[in-house]
Protein backbone atom coordinates (compact mmCIF):
# COMPACT_ATOMS: atom_id res chain seq x y z
CA UNK A 1 0.00 0.00 0.00
CA UNK A 2 0.90 3.30 -0.79
CA UNK A 3 0.88 6.24 1.87
CA UNK A 4 1.49 9.74 0.17
CA UNK A 5 4.55 11.59 1.29
CA UNK A 6 6.18 7.92 1.50
CA UNK A 7 8.34 6.18 -1.48
CA UNK A 8 8.75 2.35 -0.82
CA UNK A 9 12.53 1.30 -0.88
CA UNK A 10 13.40 -1.47 -3.03
CA UNK A 11 15.15 -4.74 -1.80
CA UNK A 12 18.49 -4.39 -1.17
CA UNK A 13 19.53 -6.91 -4.01
CA UNK A 14 17.76 -4.78 -6.09
CA UNK A 15 19.12 -1.10 -5.17
CA UNK A 16 22.56 -2.37 -6.43
CA UNK A 17 23.39 -5.76 -9.17
CA UNK A 18 27.28 -4.66 -8.90
CA UNK A 19 28.90 -2.90 -5.76
CA UNK A 20 31.91 -0.95 -6.92
CA UNK A 21 34.90 -2.56 -5.36
CA UNK A 22 38.45 -0.98 -4.44
CA UNK A 23 41.53 -1.67 -6.83
CA UNK A 24 43.82 -4.29 -4.55
CA UNK A 25 47.42 -3.85 -4.15
CA UNK A 26 49.49 -3.96 -7.61
CA UNK A 27 51.72 -6.79 -5.72
CA UNK A 28 48.73 -8.94 -4.89
CA UNK A 29 48.43 -11.10 -8.23
CA UNK A 30 44.86 -13.20 -6.96
CA UNK A 31 43.35 -9.49 -7.68
CA UNK A 32 43.91 -9.13 -11.14
CA UNK A 33 40.53 -10.36 -12.56
CA UNK A 34 38.42 -8.44 -10.49
CA UNK A 35 40.52 -5.31 -11.53
CA UNK A 36 39.80 -5.83 -14.93
CA UNK A 37 36.36 -6.46 -14.87
CA UNK A 38 35.90 -2.86 -13.28
CA UNK A 39 38.45 -1.11 -15.72
CA UNK A 40 36.67 -3.28 -18.11
CA UNK A 41 32.90 -1.46 -17.65
CA UNK A 42 29.93 -2.52 -15.52
CA UNK A 43 26.72 -1.71 -15.30
CA UNK A 44 24.65 -0.36 -12.30
CA UNK A 45 20.82 0.59 -11.02
CA UNK A 46 19.52 3.92 -9.94
CA UNK A 47 16.40 4.36 -8.13
CA UNK A 48 13.65 6.15 -10.49
CA UNK A 49 11.11 7.69 -7.50
CA UNK A 50 8.81 7.83 -10.72
CA UNK A 51 8.53 4.50 -11.24
CA UNK A 52 10.10 2.42 -8.09
CA UNK A 53 9.68 -1.11 -9.39
CA UNK A 54 11.52 -0.51 -12.05
CA UNK A 55 15.77 0.66 -11.56
CA UNK A 56 17.35 2.90 -14.02
CA UNK A 57 20.21 1.01 -15.74
CA UNK A 58 23.17 3.00 -15.92
CA UNK A 59 26.34 2.21 -17.70
CA UNK A 60 30.00 3.19 -15.95
CA UNK A 61 32.53 4.00 -18.59
CA UNK A 62 35.78 2.37 -18.84
CA UNK A 63 38.47 3.80 -17.17
CA UNK A 64 41.68 4.29 -18.65
CA UNK A 65 45.21 3.90 -16.15
CA UNK A 66 48.93 4.65 -16.67
CA UNK A 67 50.65 1.17 -16.35
CA UNK A 68 54.75 1.78 -15.98
CA UNK A 69 55.44 -1.31 -16.02
CA UNK A 70 53.58 -2.16 -19.32
CA UNK A 71 56.75 -1.68 -21.13
CA UNK A 72 58.27 -4.76 -20.08
CA UNK A 73 55.13 -6.64 -20.12
CA UNK A 74 53.58 -5.52 -23.58
CA UNK A 75 55.38 -5.30 -26.85
CA UNK A 76 53.21 -2.11 -27.77
CA UNK A 77 54.40 -0.10 -25.27
CA UNK A 78 51.75 2.26 -24.58
CA UNK A 79 51.26 4.16 -22.25
CA UNK A 80 47.57 3.51 -21.27
CA UNK A 81 45.31 0.08 -21.70
CA UNK A 82 42.21 -1.18 -21.65
CA UNK A 83 41.97 -3.39 -19.31
CA UNK A 84 45.18 -6.32 -18.66
CA UNK A 85 46.02 -9.08 -20.49
CA UNK A 86 49.61 -10.23 -19.39
CA UNK A 87 52.05 -11.25 -21.70
CA UNK A 88 55.16 -13.60 -20.58
CA UNK A 89 53.90 -13.81 -17.04
CA UNK A 90 51.59 -12.56 -14.36
CA UNK A 91 51.95 -9.02 -13.16
CA UNK A 92 54.71 -7.73 -10.63
CA UNK A 93 54.65 -8.21 -7.55
CA UNK A 94 56.84 -7.46 -4.13
CA UNK A 95 60.55 -7.18 -3.86
CA UNK A 96 62.14 -10.45 -4.56
CA UNK A 97 58.97 -12.44 -5.39
CA UNK A 98 58.50 -15.46 -6.78
CA UNK A 99 55.59 -17.38 -7.80
CA UNK A 100 56.33 -21.25 -7.42
CA UNK A 101 52.85 -22.06 -8.84
CA UNK A 102 52.80 -22.15 -12.94
CA UNK A 103 49.69 -21.91 -14.73
CA UNK A 104 49.29 -23.40 -18.04
CA UNK A 105 46.92 -22.72 -20.97
CA UNK A 106 44.19 -25.15 -20.13
CA UNK A 107 44.20 -24.31 -16.50
CA UNK A 108 41.86 -22.77 -14.30
CA UNK A 109 41.92 -18.99 -14.46
CA UNK A 110 42.62 -16.75 -11.30
CA UNK A 111 39.89 -16.27 -8.88
CA UNK A 112 37.72 -12.52 -9.86
CA UNK A 113 36.67 -13.73 -12.92
CA UNK A 114 37.24 -11.10 -16.21
CA UNK A 115 39.57 -12.09 -19.19
CA UNK A 116 41.25 -15.76 -19.18
CA UNK A 117 44.67 -16.04 -18.30
CA UNK A 118 47.09 -17.65 -20.16
CA UNK A 119 50.34 -17.71 -18.81
CA UNK A 120 53.55 -19.91 -20.47
CA UNK A 121 54.91 -23.26 -18.72
CA UNK A 122 57.92 -21.31 -16.80
CA UNK A 123 58.54 -20.03 -13.23
CA UNK A 124 58.43 -15.95 -13.55
CA UNK A 125 60.97 -13.89 -11.19
CA UNK A 126 60.25 -10.51 -10.87
CA UNK A 127 63.52 -8.29 -12.34
CA UNK A 128 61.66 -4.92 -12.21
CA UNK A 129 64.05 -3.71 -9.41
CA UNK A 130 67.05 -4.75 -11.31
CA UNK A 131 66.75 -2.08 -13.81
CA UNK A 132 68.98 0.35 -13.52
CA UNK A 133 66.42 3.55 -12.54
CA UNK A 134 66.06 1.83 -9.75
CA UNK A 135 69.22 2.96 -7.48
CA UNK A 136 68.18 1.62 -4.25
CA UNK A 137 68.67 -1.82 -6.10
CA UNK A 138 71.59 -4.20 -4.20
CA UNK A 139 74.35 -6.54 -6.03
CA UNK A 140 76.48 -8.14 -3.23
CA UNK A 141 80.23 -7.62 -3.35
CA UNK A 142 81.60 -10.61 -4.01
CA UNK A 143 85.05 -9.38 -2.13
CA UNK A 144 82.65 -7.70 0.76
CA UNK A 145 80.80 -11.20 1.37
CA UNK A 146 84.05 -12.96 1.14
CA UNK A 147 85.96 -10.83 4.14
CA UNK A 148 82.40 -11.47 6.01
CA UNK A 149 82.58 -15.19 5.21
CA UNK A 150 86.38 -14.99 6.64
CA UNK A 151 85.50 -12.95 9.60
CA UNK A 152 82.69 -15.23 11.04
CA UNK A 153 85.04 -18.34 10.08
CA UNK A 154 87.87 -16.27 12.28
CA UNK A 155 85.24 -16.27 15.34
CA UNK A 156 84.49 -20.16 14.88
CA UNK A 157 88.32 -21.02 14.94
CA UNK A 158 89.25 -18.57 17.74
CA UNK A 159 86.44 -20.16 20.25
CA UNK A 160 87.78 -23.79 18.51
CA UNK A 161 91.50 -22.71 19.93
CA UNK A 162 90.60 -21.18 22.94
CA UNK A 163 89.04 -24.64 24.17
CA UNK A 164 92.79 -26.67 22.26
CA UNK A 165 94.46 -24.15 24.69
CA UNK A 166 92.54 -24.74 27.74
CA UNK A 167 92.99 -28.40 27.39
CA UNK A 168 97.14 -27.79 26.37
CA UNK A 169 97.12 -25.83 30.07
CA UNK A 170 96.06 -28.98 31.79
CA UNK A 171 98.04 -31.25 30.43
CA UNK A 172 101.20 -29.01 31.03
CA UNK A 173 100.06 -28.59 34.93
CA UNK A 174 101.04 -32.34 35.03
CA UNK A 175 103.80 -33.95 34.82
CA UNK A 176 104.85 -35.76 31.36
CA UNK A 177 105.68 -39.31 31.36
CA UNK A 178 107.86 -40.54 28.69
CA UNK A 179 108.41 -39.58 24.83
CA UNK A 180 104.89 -40.69 24.06
CA UNK A 181 103.75 -38.15 26.41
CA UNK A 182 105.32 -35.71 25.28
CA UNK A 183 104.69 -36.51 21.67
CA UNK A 184 101.29 -36.32 22.12
CA UNK A 185 101.49 -32.79 24.08
CA UNK A 186 103.51 -31.69 20.96
CA UNK A 187 100.97 -32.51 18.70
CA UNK A 188 98.17 -30.32 20.37
CA UNK A 189 100.56 -27.22 20.33
CA UNK A 190 100.88 -27.78 16.72
CA UNK A 191 97.30 -28.32 16.41
CA UNK A 192 96.70 -24.52 18.21
CA UNK A 193 99.85 -22.82 16.27
CA UNK A 194 97.92 -23.82 13.34
CA UNK A 195 94.42 -22.58 14.42
CA UNK A 196 96.07 -19.41 15.94
CA UNK A 197 97.86 -18.80 12.83
CA UNK A 198 93.87 -18.74 10.47
CA UNK A 199 92.90 -16.79 12.49
CA UNK A 200 95.50 -13.64 11.96
CA UNK A 201 95.15 -14.47 8.59
CA UNK A 202 91.00 -14.79 8.05
CA UNK A 203 90.17 -11.37 10.57
CA UNK A 204 93.51 -9.15 11.62
CA UNK A 205 90.51 -6.87 13.61
CA UNK A 206 90.10 -9.58 15.75
CA UNK A 207 93.14 -10.68 16.28
CA UNK A 208 94.37 -7.50 17.58
CA UNK A 209 91.01 -6.98 19.62
CA UNK A 210 92.45 -10.45 21.51
CA UNK A 211 96.10 -10.41 21.22
CA UNK A 212 95.92 -13.76 19.22
CA UNK A 213 99.57 -13.43 18.51
CA UNK A 214 100.64 -13.18 22.24
CA UNK A 215 98.02 -15.72 23.07
CA UNK A 216 99.98 -18.00 20.26
CA UNK A 217 103.48 -16.88 21.63
CA UNK A 218 102.38 -17.80 25.02
CA UNK A 219 100.66 -21.18 24.42
CA UNK A 220 102.66 -22.50 21.63
CA UNK A 221 106.24 -21.44 22.30
CA UNK A 222 106.99 -19.94 25.33
CA UNK A 223 105.45 -22.28 28.05
CA UNK A 224 107.54 -25.21 26.04
CA UNK A 225 111.06 -23.43 25.67
CA UNK A 226 110.73 -22.32 29.62
CA UNK A 227 109.83 -26.09 30.34
CA UNK A 228 112.59 -27.27 28.58
CA UNK A 229 115.08 -24.94 29.71
CA UNK A 230 114.22 -25.70 33.22
CA UNK A 231 114.66 -28.85 33.09
CA UNK A 232 118.21 -28.04 31.69
CA UNK A 233 118.77 -25.66 34.40
CA UNK A 234 118.25 -27.96 37.33
CA UNK A 235 119.98 -30.98 35.64
CA UNK A 236 118.67 -34.14 37.56
CA UNK A 237 117.10 -36.56 35.82
CA UNK A 238 114.27 -37.79 36.87
CA UNK A 239 114.12 -41.19 34.80
CA UNK A 240 111.32 -39.36 32.34
CA UNK A 241 114.12 -38.10 29.71
CA UNK A 242 117.68 -37.73 29.29
CA UNK A 243 119.40 -34.44 29.13
CA UNK A 244 120.49 -34.49 25.76
CA UNK A 245 117.00 -35.31 24.39
CA UNK A 246 115.35 -32.36 26.29
CA UNK A 247 118.30 -30.46 24.94
CA UNK A 248 117.31 -32.04 21.27
CA UNK A 249 113.48 -31.09 22.12
CA UNK A 250 114.29 -26.85 22.53
CA UNK A 251 116.27 -26.88 19.55
CA UNK A 252 113.65 -28.57 17.18
CA UNK A 253 111.40 -26.58 18.98
CA UNK A 254 113.14 -23.34 18.39
CA UNK A 255 113.69 -24.43 14.87
CA UNK A 256 110.46 -25.10 14.07
CA UNK A 257 108.95 -21.63 15.31
CA UNK A 258 111.71 -19.73 13.47
CA UNK A 259 110.39 -21.92 9.95
CA UNK A 260 106.51 -21.22 10.93
CA UNK A 261 106.71 -17.41 11.70
CA UNK A 262 108.82 -17.10 9.06
CA UNK A 263 106.36 -18.35 6.27
CA UNK A 264 103.55 -16.33 8.56
CA UNK A 265 105.37 -13.27 7.82
CA UNK A 266 105.05 -14.15 3.91
CA UNK A 267 101.43 -15.11 4.14
CA UNK A 268 100.41 -12.02 5.89
CA UNK A 269 102.13 -9.79 2.91
CA UNK A 270 100.59 -12.28 0.21
CA UNK A 271 96.92 -12.41 1.92
CA UNK A 272 96.60 -8.79 2.34
CA UNK A 273 99.03 -7.39 -0.87
CA UNK A 274 101.79 -5.56 0.77
CA UNK A 275 105.57 -5.87 0.92
CA UNK A 276 107.48 -5.32 4.03
CA UNK A 277 110.43 -3.91 2.54
CA UNK A 278 108.47 -0.72 1.78
CA UNK A 279 108.11 0.14 5.22
CA UNK A 280 112.10 -1.12 6.43
CA UNK A 281 114.10 1.39 4.23
CA UNK A 282 115.89 3.71 6.01
CA UNK A 283 116.48 6.27 3.24
CA UNK A 284 112.24 6.03 2.08
CA UNK A 285 109.46 7.24 3.48
CA UNK A 286 107.15 4.26 3.89
CA UNK A 287 103.45 4.33 1.55
CA UNK A 288 100.91 6.41 2.82
CA UNK A 289 97.04 6.31 2.43
CA UNK A 290 97.27 2.54 3.56
CA UNK A 291 94.03 0.65 4.64
CA UNK A 292 92.90 -0.20 8.17
CA UNK A 293 93.68 -4.01 7.41
CA UNK A 294 96.59 -3.38 6.05
CA UNK A 295 98.03 -1.08 9.23
CA UNK A 296 96.37 -3.48 11.39
CA UNK A 297 98.58 -6.98 9.45
CA UNK A 298 101.53 -4.52 9.89
CA UNK A 299 100.84 -4.65 13.61
CA UNK A 300 100.66 -8.35 13.22
CA UNK A 301 103.98 -8.66 11.42
CA UNK A 302 105.31 -6.24 14.18
CA UNK A 303 104.86 -8.87 17.11
CA UNK A 304 106.11 -11.97 14.57
CA UNK A 305 109.16 -10.47 14.72
CA UNK A 306 109.32 -9.95 17.72
CA UNK A 307 108.53 -13.36 18.29
CA UNK A 308 111.40 -14.22 15.65
CA UNK A 309 113.52 -12.16 17.75
CA UNK A 310 113.02 -13.61 20.79
CA UNK A 311 113.42 -17.43 19.57
CA UNK A 312 116.65 -15.95 18.38
CA UNK A 313 117.74 -14.93 21.32
CA UNK A 314 117.07 -18.21 23.47
CA UNK A 315 118.80 -20.22 20.95
CA UNK A 316 121.82 -18.30 21.92
CA UNK A 317 121.16 -18.86 25.32
CA UNK A 318 120.50 -22.80 24.92
CA UNK A 319 124.16 -22.63 22.64
CA UNK A 320 125.57 -20.41 25.96
CA UNK A 321 126.64 -18.56 23.46
CA UNK A 322 126.29 -14.53 23.06
CA UNK A 323 125.99 -13.55 19.61
CA UNK A 324 122.98 -11.90 19.70
CA UNK A 325 123.48 -10.12 16.35
CA UNK A 326 120.28 -12.06 14.63
CA UNK A 327 117.84 -10.93 17.74
CA UNK A 328 118.43 -7.22 17.54
CA UNK A 329 118.15 -7.47 13.87
CA UNK A 330 114.42 -8.72 14.17
CA UNK A 331 113.62 -6.30 17.25
CA UNK A 332 115.36 -3.19 15.09
CA UNK A 333 113.00 -4.18 12.03
CA UNK A 334 109.93 -4.61 14.42
CA UNK A 335 110.48 -0.73 15.75
CA UNK A 336 110.73 0.13 12.29
CA UNK A 337 107.57 -1.07 11.27
CA UNK A 338 105.76 0.67 13.99
CA UNK A 339 108.19 2.87 16.17
CA UNK A 340 105.04 4.06 18.10
CA UNK A 341 104.87 0.52 19.93
CA UNK A 342 107.24 0.05 22.85
CA UNK A 343 107.52 -2.96 23.17
CA UNK A 344 110.75 -3.45 20.81
CA UNK A 345 112.15 -1.16 22.19
CA UNK A 346 111.92 -3.62 25.67
CA UNK A 347 113.11 -6.23 23.77
CA UNK A 348 115.84 -4.25 23.05
CA UNK A 349 117.18 -2.82 26.74
CA UNK A 350 116.76 -7.14 27.21
CA UNK A 351 119.76 -7.92 25.08
CA UNK A 352 121.48 -4.49 26.50
CA UNK A 353 121.53 -6.22 29.36
CA UNK A 354 122.41 -9.65 28.18
CA UNK A 355 125.83 -7.94 26.79
CA UNK A 356 126.23 -5.56 30.21
CA UNK A 357 125.39 -2.51 28.41
CA UNK A 358 123.46 -0.85 30.89
CA UNK A 359 123.61 2.74 29.49
CA UNK A 360 121.94 1.34 26.59
CA UNK A 361 119.25 -0.56 28.81
CA UNK A 362 118.09 2.64 30.17
CA UNK A 363 117.86 4.46 27.06
CA UNK A 364 115.64 1.38 25.46
CA UNK A 365 113.54 1.10 28.37
CA UNK A 366 112.96 5.04 28.40
CA UNK A 367 112.15 4.57 24.68
CA UNK A 368 109.64 1.78 25.73
CA UNK A 369 107.66 4.43 28.43
CA UNK A 370 107.96 7.05 26.11
CA UNK A 371 106.39 5.63 23.12
CA UNK A 372 102.61 6.34 22.45
CA UNK A 373 101.56 2.49 23.41
CA UNK A 374 104.20 2.23 25.88
CA UNK A 375 105.26 -1.11 27.16
CA UNK A 376 104.26 -0.40 30.84
CA UNK A 377 106.36 -3.26 32.36
CA UNK A 378 109.26 -1.71 31.32
CA UNK A 379 108.86 0.32 33.83
CA UNK A 380 109.51 -1.91 36.46
CA UNK A 381 112.57 -3.24 34.61
CA UNK A 382 113.85 0.21 34.68
CA UNK A 383 113.70 0.71 38.43
CA UNK A 384 115.36 -2.53 39.47
CA UNK A 385 118.43 -1.63 37.00
CA UNK A 386 118.52 1.72 38.99
CA UNK A 387 118.43 0.12 42.30
CA UNK A 388 121.33 -2.41 41.19
CA UNK A 389 122.84 0.60 40.12
CA UNK A 390 122.51 2.37 43.67
CA UNK A 391 123.95 -0.76 45.58
CA UNK A 392 126.96 -1.19 43.28
CA UNK A 393 127.39 2.51 43.48
CA UNK A 394 127.29 3.10 47.39
CA UNK A 395 129.57 -0.03 47.49
CA UNK A 396 132.16 1.64 45.65
CA UNK A 397 132.18 4.71 47.26
CA UNK A 398 132.30 2.73 51.06
CA UNK A 399 135.07 0.76 49.63
CA UNK A 400 137.23 4.02 48.42
CA UNK A 401 136.55 5.70 52.06
CA UNK A 402 138.31 2.76 53.48
CA UNK A 403 140.72 2.74 51.10
CA UNK A 404 141.32 7.02 51.62
CA UNK A 405 141.48 6.06 55.95
CA UNK A 406 143.49 3.34 55.32
CA UNK A 407 146.14 5.34 52.92
CA UNK A 408 145.87 8.25 55.89
CA UNK A 409 146.96 5.53 59.05
CA UNK A 410 149.72 4.91 56.75
CA UNK A 411 151.18 7.89 56.17
CA UNK A 412 151.03 9.33 59.72
CA UNK A 413 153.12 6.06 60.52
CA UNK A 414 155.69 7.00 58.10
CA UNK A 415 155.78 10.41 58.91
CA UNK A 416 159.98 11.99 58.26
CA UNK A 417 160.11 13.51 61.52
CA UNK A 418 157.67 14.07 64.65
CA UNK A 419 157.57 17.80 65.05
CA UNK A 420 155.80 17.78 61.16
CA UNK A 421 152.13 17.84 62.04
CA UNK A 422 149.63 15.10 60.72
CA UNK A 423 152.07 12.96 58.73
CA UNK A 424 152.73 16.40 55.94
CA UNK A 425 155.77 16.59 54.41
CA UNK A 426 157.70 19.43 53.83
CA UNK A 427 158.82 20.69 50.30
CA UNK A 428 161.58 23.49 49.86
CA UNK A 429 161.71 25.38 46.22
CA UNK A 430 164.65 27.03 44.85
CA UNK A 431 164.34 29.32 41.95
CA UNK A 432 166.84 30.38 39.51
CA UNK A 433 167.58 33.68 41.25
CA UNK A 434 168.74 32.25 44.31
CA UNK A 435 165.00 32.68 46.14
CA UNK A 436 163.82 29.87 48.01
CA UNK A 437 160.30 28.97 50.10
CA UNK A 438 158.67 26.53 51.55
CA UNK A 439 155.43 24.79 51.20
CA UNK A 440 153.69 21.67 53.29
CA UNK A 441 151.35 19.00 50.75
CA UNK A 442 148.22 17.47 52.29
CA UNK A 443 148.23 14.01 51.00
CA UNK A 444 144.07 13.67 52.18
CA UNK A 445 142.99 13.34 48.58
CA UNK A 446 145.67 13.67 46.33
CA UNK A 447 145.58 10.09 45.27
CA UNK A 448 142.14 9.26 45.33
CA UNK A 449 140.80 12.17 43.05
CA UNK A 450 143.65 11.66 40.41
CA UNK A 451 141.73 10.16 37.38
CA UNK A 452 144.74 10.63 35.32
CA UNK A 453 146.11 7.51 36.06
CA UNK A 454 142.74 5.91 34.98
CA UNK A 455 142.69 3.65 32.31
CA UNK A 456 139.82 4.39 29.00
CA UNK A 457 137.87 1.32 30.42
CA UNK A 458 138.03 2.68 33.98
CA UNK A 459 137.18 5.98 33.71
CA UNK A 460 134.18 5.33 31.49
CA UNK A 461 132.73 2.70 34.09
CA UNK A 462 133.19 5.11 36.62
CA UNK A 463 131.43 7.69 34.52
CA UNK A 464 128.46 5.71 33.15
CA UNK A 465 128.34 4.69 37.36
CA UNK A 466 127.75 8.10 38.24
CA UNK A 467 125.54 9.21 35.44
CA UNK A 468 123.18 5.90 36.02
CA UNK A 469 123.61 6.65 39.82
CA UNK A 470 122.37 10.39 39.55
CA UNK A 471 119.58 9.63 36.81
CA UNK A 472 118.25 6.57 39.28
CA UNK A 473 118.12 9.40 41.65
CA UNK A 474 115.98 11.58 39.56
CA UNK A 475 113.18 8.73 38.03
CA UNK A 476 112.68 7.41 41.45
CA UNK A 477 113.08 10.68 43.44
CA UNK A 478 114.47 9.13 46.19
CA UNK A 479 117.67 9.73 47.65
Amino acid sequence: MNVRGVLPAPHLSEHLTASPQHPPHRGAHHGRGAAASIRGGSHRTLFDPNNPTKPIQVSSPKLQFQDPFESQYSPDSSCFYDGYTPIGGPPPGPYGATYPVQYSGTGPPPSGGGVTYVYPTQAYVDDSYNDEHFPHSYEPDPVIGQAWTGMAKADVILRDAMGLDRQLSSMLARRLHGEDGLQGVLKLRRDLQQKYADVILHDPDLSNKHSVEQMLWKSAFYHFIEMFRHQLADGAEDGTLPMTTIKEHLLSLLDEGTTFYEELLQRLQTSFKFTLDDFLHTHKAPPENIGRVVKLALVSCQRVMICLGDIARYRELAMQTSNYGRARSWYMKAQQIAPKNGRPYNQLAILALYTRRKLDAVYYYMRSLAASNPFITARESLMSLFDDVRKKAEHIQKKRQAERLERKQRQRQLSVSPGEQGGQRRETWVSSDGHSSCDQICDNDSHDDDITKLTNTELNKRFVLSFLHVHGKLFSRIG
